[in-house]
């Protein structure tokens, strides 16, 4: 995406971009709030989900059935 759409699109929306070329182009409140763009302490203290194994999503299709009746 060119980086005046991303800016403008995360200006709109207020939510973050991962395109580094639009973040001088970003409102500088939006830029600033930690809850939209974590400090990189904040960064260090988060941890990736893992995938789920092929039997866990399995059952969780099948909770998903049972909860919408399907």
């Amino acid at each position: 995406m060119h980086p005046d759409v991303a800016a403008r699109n995360a200006n709109y929306v207020g939510s973050a971009t991962a395109n580094s070329a639009a973040m001088p182009m970003i409102d500088e409140a939006l830029r600033s709030d930690p809850n939209i763009y974590p400090t990189a302490e904040m960064r260090a203290k988060l941890v990736s989900l893992r995938t789920r194994t092929q039997d866990e999503s399995g059952r969780r299709s099948r909770v998903d059935e049972v909860r919408t009746g399907q």
